[in-house]
């Protein structure tokens, strides 16, 4: 019998979605090349200093029978063994190898935010408003082209992908995301824990067995993940904030830092600053739809920001570093904030206000130079709280406001019911 005339194969369909996916990935990826490019021409970086220094010696001379290895650095080795990698085969030098990682990084995070996005949105144009804000976030491209030798680059697309992998219930592969990733920065120990409770919930629900046996078997392969390293490797020094290992008297900051309030003020001013722009296209509706659709998902962003404060609370003094990391929740609520009804004049004027109040177009101080002036560029440093600090958190409260005008008016005289 001969095939019905006007239907169309299956095959072919499939085979259009999938040029229509390369070519929108594609499109992606050329974006991302393009601004990375554009940002790393446009910022004059920084030479290592601090943290960097202990990165790039660790990418000079590595981890075995090295005498210059600092906790919580020593445990960070991903990072600069990429860089050692490119430098050894390009034959650049090392810090040059940093750069060339960084820019990877920075690249990989924006087309791994787009996949993320589309795993809760299928329409183009909305599905790359949440890679957009990834882009034009100060912490996620623009410092680490200026500080180059911080590892925080490449943790998160590590991070994005977990979410991304976990999403599509690819549980090996968010697994081995997470153990790869603890080689780069601690902060991926939260996706490890994400990944404990789901198969607790199912060992709940099963009540086998199997389902126990993977969940004991996840929990001592992460442990042994995160402890390993921490004991085989020796360092010669710390400047980790809580270091029960190194530096005992330093777990009198479990309760000396919740009690600093200045740096309470930090970490509030900035988590508003880094989600300024969920922040301005939120509303009381737009949250309930996307709290009831968000469903057992819920639970595990809540785990994620959760400890992702805590870590934030007991980490070092970089606080505008560490809210970055709640980056992956930022892109999941702002693509299910896109299935709403968006203006597109808001979505905009959102766009403008970050870019703005992120400087992406202008240099940052170099702390050689002027040191004040490199810490209050963004502020949120630790404990330090002065008049740059309350202008930049009333200037948060007043593109929000400014936003729920706009919308009002819009709504009012544009888009009557």
């Amino acid at each position: 019998m001969g095939r019905k005339k006007g239907l169309i194969p299956m095959t072919n369909i499939n085979n259009t979605l999938a040029r229509a996916a390369t070519t929108e990935y594609l499109a992606v990826i050329t974006m991302a090349i393009c601004w990375v490019g554009l940002l790393a021409y446009i910022t004059a970086p920084m030479p290592p200093m601090w943290d960097g220094t202990w990165y790039v010696n660790m990418a000079a001379s590595g981890v075995v029978d090295n005498e210059k290895l600092a906790a919580p650095f020593a445990y960070r080795p991903g990072m600069p063994l990429i860089a050692r990698w490119i430098s050894n085969i390009f034959s650049l030098p090392i810090e040059t190898g940093f750069k060339w990682t960084g820019y990877l990084s920075a690249t990989t995070l924006l087309v791994s935010a787009f996949a993320l996005s589309k795993c809760f949105v299928d329409d183009f144009k909305k599905a790359i408003i949440a890679p957009i804000v990834v882009a034009i976030s100060a912490f996620h491209i623009k410092f680490p082209i200026f500080f180059f030798t911080l590892v925080d680059v490449a943790v998160y697309p590590l991070m994005i992908s977990f979410f991304w992998a976990f999403m599509n219930k690819r549980y090996l592969l968010s697994f081995a995301i997470c153990l790869v990733g603890i080689f780069f920065k601690e902060f991926m120990a939260i996706p490890m824990f994400i990944q404990i409770t789901m198969l607790a919930r199912q060992y709940q629900l099963q009540r086998n067995s199997r389902a126990l046996t993977y969940l004991l078997g996840t929990i001592v392969v992460c442990v042994a993940a995160i402890l390993l390293p921490r004991v085989l490797i020796t360092v010669y020094s710390s400047y980790q904030e809580i270091d029960p290992l190194n530096k005992a008297e330093s777990l009198a900051r479990l309760w000396l830092n919740p009690l600093d309030a200045k740096r309470d003020f930090n970490i509030v001013y900035m988590m508003m600053s880094y989600w300024l722009p969920t922040l301005m296209i939120l509303t009381p509706s737009r949250i309930k739809s996307i709290w009831k659709n968000m469903g057992e998902m819920r639970l595990y962003l809540a785990i994620y920001l959760g400890l992702t404060l805590l870590l934030t609370l007991y980490g070092g003094k970089n606080i505008f570093i560490f809210v970055s990391y709640t980056v992956a929740a930022q892109i999941i609520i702002i693509a299910m904030l896109t299935r709403e009804k968006l203006y597109t004049v808001e979505i905009i004027f959102m766009l403008i206000a970050v870019v703005l109040h992120n400087k992406i177009f202008l240099q940052i101080p170099f702390p050689t130079e002027n040191f004040a002036a490199y810490l209050d560029f963004y502020g949120g440093y630790d404990s330090r709280v002065n008049t740059h600090s309350y202008v930049r958190f009333l200037t948060i409260l007043i593109l929000i406001f400014a936003s729920s005008s706009l919308r009002y008016l819009t709504k009012r005289f544009y888009y009557k019911e």
